[in-house]
């Protein structure tokens, strides 16, 4: 299937005044989340737009790699995706946990928090689509290792032996 287009953005504030308001997507907490995403990329009413590598990871590109043979099963028909309702429950769900773990609003679509990191992310996309782990999951798990020991100390993080 031919995209009609492929729009790549950067920054940490979400605009998209390139989509009509029909398209139902809505940015609230200071421009840091869209809804209505399922797994932070999958709009829940219109299952062929996609927002690859919307969220936040220490290292930022990754987890796209990821996402996006998910979403081609998706526009694919292999992947057959859950009712537009359940998806919605599912992101407040995620939104609400967020909250309850306490963290901010604004970190709506963060992955780099040691309760909530992108090697999480990973694994729940791989299982959830079904994909190869295009990354290995010991590689995840090792940036999150790297990530936590540059948060402890950045200046003694290269020190460390990673294998």
């Amino acid at each position: 299937m031919p995209a009609d287009a492929i729009i790549c953005c950067t920054g940490y504030k979400h605009s998209y005044p390139f989509l009509d308001k029909s398209c139902g997507i809505t940015i609230e907490n200071n421009d840091t989340r869209v809804r209505p995403l399922f797994k932070h990329m999958i709009h829940t009413k219109y299952h062929t737009l996609f927002f690859i590598g919307l969220m936040e990871n220490y290292l930022d590109f990754t987890l796209a790699y990821l996402q996006v043979p998910m979403a081609l099963k998706i526009l694919d028909g292999k992947l057959k995706l859950p009712s537009e309702r359940d998806m919605n429950k599912e992101t407040d769900d995620d939104y609400e946990k967020r909250l309850e773990m306490g963290l901010k609003p604004f970190h709506a679509h963060s992955f780099y928090f040691d309760e909530l990191d992108s090697s999480m992310y990973a694994r729940e996309i791989i299982s959830f689509a079904g994909i190869e782990d295009v990354l290995g999951a010991a590689k995840h798990d090792g940036l999150a290792l790297l990530y936590s020991r540059f948060k402890t100390n950045c200046l003694t993080a290269r020190n460390f032996t990673y294998t």
